[in-house]
């Protein structure tokens, strides 16, 4: 995962990404690189995302952690996350 050239993260087989857009409905903060030639990968419109995330408690629990997990380490490479926009909406959810 990448952000203005500089690598953020590296994921691994089932791990999920684009979760901090779908869940804040801003546009994508980063860009994600298939290093290999076998990735498969699911898209999800917001709108199915939201269904989903309706319909399962735990679902949300969990990508909602994933985000502010991922906020909190993309904050501690850059700037201060108190100050964030991003992380200043997800937190009012």
């Amino acid at each position: 995962v990448e952000n203005s050239g500089r690598l953020l993260s590296t994921l691994a087989a089932g791990d999920c990404f684009g979760e901090m857009a779908l869940l804040s409905g801003e546009p994508r903060n980063a860009t994600v690189i298939c290093a290999s030639n076998q990735c498969k990968l699911v898209t999800l419109s917001r709108d199915d995302f939201l269904q989903l995330m309706q319909r399962s408690t735990a679902l949300q629990g969990q990508l909602t952690g994933v985000a502010q997990k991922r906020t909190e380490l993309n904050q501690e490479k850059s700037n201060d996350k108190w100050d964030d926009p991003l992380f200043k909406k997800m937190m009012k959810r």
